[in-house]
């Protein structure tokens, strides 16, 4: 049995002496004390309710760093209801160009009376006044004498050009007409006989509709005494303007040498 006392000194000038003696008025202390084991129902039990079966005794848990970021599963992807549709690239379904409306399109040069055989050696010039391309196919070519013709195949034409509608392509082509520029035939297997007759006389015209709507003409007919291998020409571009005698000139130059006198598939050379 024994008590131990712990003393301690300080003096002003350094650190006093430590001493060891008994106290009297401590408990004694049994020395042959030991602490009783411990019983299973003392023991706490892990927070996360889990066996610590394998565990070694006196081991920390491991627990997560703070510093490592939760996982998480991204969230599905879910459509946007105000959004659009995806721009898949594709065209409209015709794909083709629209038919024109009055005055989109002219008929601006007519060779009605060539050096050549008639009809086959006639022709219509068409311009295209529209800023986009526009469809010829499914328009009706109506001849001074009420023949027609519907335009079946197709035939567009680029905003600002120049094309030439020929009763035979063949013969307008050995008249020097461009080949490049012929964009119809409208007297293929045709009689000479039958289909568009370009006339000489007052019964003279020409025009495209669009069932009966009345897209471009030129009603020549009377306009001019004699043509000989010259055509006719629309002077000022505009659908009244075609209307009128006073708008349209008489060609008066070759297209090339040795050709008749026009500007087919090109602009009016009128003065």
């Amino acid at each position: 049995m024994f008590t131990i006392a712990l003393v301690w000194g300080c003096a002003q000038s350094g650190v006093g002496d430590i001493s060891l003696e008994s106290d009297p008025s401590l408990p004694e202390v049994d020395a042959s004390w030991k602490p009783s084991p411990e019983t299973p129902s003392e023991r706490v039990p892990s927070s996360s309710g889990s066996s610590d079966d394998g565990a070694s005794d006196g081991e920390e848990e491991e627990t997560p760093s703070s510093d490592t970021p939760p996982t998480s599963t991204p969230p599905s992807k879910v459509a946007d209801p105000d959004a659009g549709a995806p721009d898949s690239g594709s065209t409209s379904s015709s794909g083709s160009a629209p038919k024109p409306t009055q005055g989109e399109v002219l008929i601006t040069e007519v060779m009605y009376d060539p050096i050549g055989s008639e009809p086959a050696n006639e022709w219509i010039e068409v311009h295209n006044r529209a800023s986009s391309a526009r469809t010829l196919t499914g328009l009706t070519i109506v001849d001074g004498g009420d023949r027609a013709q519907i335009i079946g195949t197709s035939v567009t034409i680029a905003p600002g050009a120049y094309v030439i509608l020929a009763r035979s392509k063949s013969a307008a082509v050995n008249a020097k007409v461009p080949a490049a520029a012929i964009v119809y035939e409208y007297g293929a297997g045709v009689s000479s006989g039958a289909g568009i007759q370009l006339a000489n006389g007052a019964s003279g015209g020409v025009s495209l509709r669009d069932g009966t709507a009345i897209i471009a003409q030129a009603a020549y007919g009377g306009w001019f005494s004699q043509a000989d291998g010259s055509s006719i020409q629309l002077k000022t571009l505009t659908y009244p303007a075609s209307l009128q005698r006073s708008n349209w000139c008489l060609s008066s130059n070759a297209w090339t040498a040795g050709s008749e006198n026009g500007t087919p598939g090109a602009a009016s050379d009128c003065p």
